[in-house]
């Protein structure tokens, strides 16, 4: 997925092996699921086929409909994946094949756009040469996320090293997504393990304070260019000069905000999404360019609103299960004693919850499959853990 252009090549190899993998799983007919592994089943379906049902019933079909089917189709079809690893019992494989696999092309994709660009340059934004700095900014970080929750549980060192690379990566996409998705986790695990731990020495944590404010300050600095960028786009739109990339933010909120209170009930439907918006535009008060862009975009840089209007509160609801139900089972973790790691996935899931109000990750099919594998690679991983009882 970090080249797009062997997408396709790729995504027929993963459907052959998915099929000749299903096709051995049936035969695993004493393998059951556990509860949490189909609550996320039910989760993920109920979320996909909301959009699909939306789609159906609001004809006549559009291109653009038809496109956004894409993304809640590549949901169902995961699912069958995360059958396969339940049926084979591939906890511990899927989700260390899911990060290194991810890691692996991250580098390769790193070294491939340095040579062709002849080396580091002034204004170098990683993944911008040869792929799309909206993909690696989405990426990497849950790629960190898995080597993070690796590193954790089993406490190698390789682990903690290529989370760090991955944490790094991030901030060279200078990316205000990728921040938020990487700095936050680590963050609220430092802090607890702090002030929970009884075992270490005042030096040994100061050491982990400063290193980890160190990684985070490296991030930022990485990340500078976006930083003052954001406080120039903001100084602007207080001058209600909104043709920015923070401006046009804040024009779709507020746009999509009073459409989706209009439209609250069912939504407009992925079909006349487009038409329904740009007729809203124009009866706003933005300048003419600002009417002009915001139709342009696939969505509305909120996943929240997104949803709403494309499906009404059934697609609300549905989103807040599909983004909930990982933090349900990070609070499971915490209580069967995976404390560390339950408190490093509540951070992640804080962070993915804070970008989602300022971009539409599940609009695209390829933030939307790593997402769904990162998260039913996590629940294969505990499968134990989730499972046992606990007071």
């Amino acid at each position: 997925m970090y080249f797009e252009n062997t997408a396709g090549i790729a995504g027929a190899v993963f459907l052959i092996l998915l099929i000749l993998l299903s096709i051995v799983s049936i035969s695993y007919r004493d393998i059951s699921s556990s509860k949490a592994e189909k609550g996320w089943v039910w989760a993920s379906a109920i979320y996909a086929l909301v959009f699909v049902i939306s789609f159906l019933l609001r004809p006549p079909y559009t291109d653009d409909g038809i496109w956004r089917l894409s993304s809640p189709g590549f949901i169902l079809l995961l699912l069958a994946w995360f059958w396969v690893g339940i049926k084979l019992q591939l906890g511990s494989f899927v989700i260390k094949s899911v990060a290194f696999s991810s890691i692996i092309f991250a580098v390769i994709l790193l070294v491939a756009e340095l040579y062709i660009s002849g080396g580091w340059f002034t204004g170098y934004r990683y993944g911008n040469v040869l792929a799309d700095f909206g993909k690696t900014g989405f990426y990497l970080p849950l790629t960190a996320f898995l080597f993070g929750i690796l590193f954790l549980k089993e406490r190698k060192k390789q682990y903690l090293a290529l989370y760090l690379l991955a944490f790094l990566l991030s901030g060279l996409v200078m990316s205000r997504t990728a921040l938020a998705m990487v700095t936050l986790p680590l963050a609220v695990t430092v802090i607890y393990f702090l002030f929970s731990s009884k075992n270490l020495s005042g030096i040994k944590k100061t050491g982990i304070l400063v290193s980890s404010v160190t990684v985070i300050a490296v991030s930022m600095y990485l990340a500078k260019g976006k930083l003052d960028e954001t406080m120039h786009d903001y100084k602007l739109a207080e001058q209600n000069n909104y043709y920015s990339s923070l401006g046009l933010r804040v024009a779709m909120f507020k746009v999509g905000s009073e459409m989706a209170e209009k439209y609250f009930l069912f939504g407009v439907g992925p079909n006349s999404y487009k038409a329904d918006l740009r007729a809203y535009v124009t009866t706003t008060n933005y300048s003419e360019i600002v009417k002009e862009t915001i139709p342009t975009f696939t969505h509305l840089h909120n996943q929240f609103l997104m949803d709403i209007v494309l499906s009404g509160v059934a697609g609300f609801v549905s989103l807040i299960m599909f983004i909930g139900y990982p933090v349900k089972l990070f609070w499971r973790l915490f209580r069967s004693g995976r404390r560390e790691e339950a408190v490093f996935g509540i951070g992640f899931m804080a962070g993915l919850w804070f970008i989602l109000l300022f971009g539409a990750i599940f609009t695209y099919t390829y933030t939307t499959i790593l997402y769904v594998m990162t998260v039913g690679a996590m629940i294969l991983f505990y499968r134990d853990d989730l499972g046992r009882k606990h007071g």
